[in-house]
């Protein structure tokens, strides 16, 4: 019997003792240099195809993982990232991850705040309706009320925004100092921990004990 591989079908092993479904009495043709023999269940044949698998080739500067049957295209090339280009792309994926931490850090603290997402429309809405709260044309109690719920909001997000900036500019100092693996584990803590933290000193707190 001669084995293959269960899902590439690729020749494993030539007259194994070894019977199962993926085993088969046809003989296989000799190896072929830049192929992989493979078994073709539709046709009970075995079959040449394309194995670049040794091959290195980069495209748009990253290596292909080749696989039986891929073949190397035009847009292929033997150019990789240098050193410096890799740096510079690692700095740069992390200020991305920092910014996009930030804003959903931001955005998850508004919803959580409002009850549901929010919208310009919708801060507009409320901004205008705190301003024609402040030209008192409402009634008193409703003046009142408008006006010290969306001070009491916006003091809330204000508190929240300082504790952000604080942050974002705590880790932007870790990369500027080349502390990237530093910098890269505390936004993976902070963006896969659920902790409520909503002020300077708390972040504070949290960066103390995780960095």
């Amino acid at each position: 019997m001669n084995l293959y591989e269960f899902e590439t079908k690729e020749l494993l092993e030539i007259n194994t003792k070894v019977i199962s479904k993926n085993t088969t009495k046809i003989s296989p043709p000799k190896r072929k240099e830049g192929y992989a023999i493979c078994f073709n269940l539709e046709e009970n044949k075995w079959e040449y195809r394309v194995d670049n698998r040794d091959k290195i080739y980069y495209l748009n500067k990253m290596r292909v993982d080749f696989k039986i049957g891929d073949i190397i295209s035009d847009d292929m090339t033997l150019d990789k990232y240098t050193e410096s280009e890799l740096y510079e792309k690692k700095i740069f994926s992390l200020q991305l991850s920092l910014i996009t931490l930030c804003d959903k850090m931001q955005e998850d603290f508004l919803y959580s705040l409002l009850k549901h997402k929010n919208t310009k429309s919708q801060a507009e809405r409320y901004h205008d309706k705190y301003q024609r709260a402040l030209l008192n044309e409402f009634d008193d109690i409703d003046n009142a009320l408008i006006i010290k719920n969306h001070e009491v909001a916006r003091n809330k997000i204000r508190i929240v925004v300082d504790m952000i900036e604080y942050f974002r500019i705590t880790i932007s100092n870790m990369i500027k100092a080349n502390d990237l693996l530093k910098a890269n584990t505390i936004i993976n803590r902070v963006r896969d921990s659920h902790v409520n933290i909503t002020t300077v000193l708390e972040m504070k707190i949290f960066l103390s004990k995780n960095s």
